[in-house]
């Protein structure tokens, strides 16, 4: 709503919608943030910081591993997992793909999601499995990826990070929304949105890293740790009865 919009639509959609929004916001007794970039945008639209309450999201216990899948391909496998909508950050993205396979950079990229005929990639590197609703089948494919990539222009608090981290996945992600909350230097590479140059560098530096298996763990514990269900419904109960 108060984010970057890619595009002309999606600036006039916010545009609309912006002084409904505000005036619920500043009128409300709580409001919920994600906490980072996220609570900023609520303070800056004038509602009183001791109204805000930051909580972030979290995954199911079921949905979280064990353990990282080990890396023993030869290659780096990425991932990205969505829609095909603009802000999404997939035509930037493609740019870098086609740049890495000119490079002959050593790598295989999955898409899960519907991506549209006219927006692939045909190359052996590249593959798409279409849109998958079964959760189980989705947690497959992503633990059998490195690292997954999410170079949108504008964010909350995106489940498909917590989803990854849960399956063991280092993180390649665009400093928006609440994202920070999720990605450091520790578990993956956060980059400036719509800057393919940063995009390119991390996606190469992940291809070459030494200590990928470090961050995919870092994620994994992450979840564990701070973002299981069990740990943020505690939370929530606790702001909502003013403890």
């Amino acid at each position: 709503m108060f984010q970057i919009a890619p595009e002309a639509k999606a600036k006039l959609q916010q545009f609309i919608l912006r002084s409904f929004v505000k005036k619920i916001s500043q009128q409300a007794d709580v409001v919920f943030s994600y906490g980072g970039k996220i609570t900023d945008i609520i303070k800056s639209i004038g509602v009183n910081p001791k109204h805000i309450v930051e909580i972030p999201s979290g995954v199911e216990k079921e949905f979280i591993g064990t353990q990282s899948h080990p890396i023993t391909n030869p290659y780096r496998k990425f991932v990205f997992l969505g829609r095909a909508e603009r802000r999404k950050g997939i035509i930037e993205l493609n740019d870098v793909l086609q740049k890495l396979i000119v490079q002959k950079q050593n790598f295989k990229f999955e898409f899960i999601g519907p991506i549209p005929d006219s927006m692939k990639i045909h190359h052996d590197s590249i593959i798409y499995h279409g849109e998958i609703r079964d959760p189980q089948k989705i947690k497959s494919l992503l633990s059998q990826n490195d690292v997954l990539v999410c170079p949108s222009w504008s964010e909350g608090f995106p489940n498909v990070i917590l989803e990854a981290m849960a399956s063991g996945l280092a993180i390649i992600a665009t400093n928006v929304g609440a994202i920070a909350a999720m990605v450091s230097d520790k578990n993956g590479w956060l980059i400036e949105p719509a800057n393919k140059q940063q995009l390119e560098k991390s996606l190469i530096e992940a291809i070459n890293s030494k200590d990928l298996t470090s961050k995919k763990e870092q994620s994994l514990k992450l979840v564990q740790t701070t973002f299981n269900w069990d740990i943020i419904a505690k939370k929530n109960i606790d702001a909502i009865s003013g403890k």
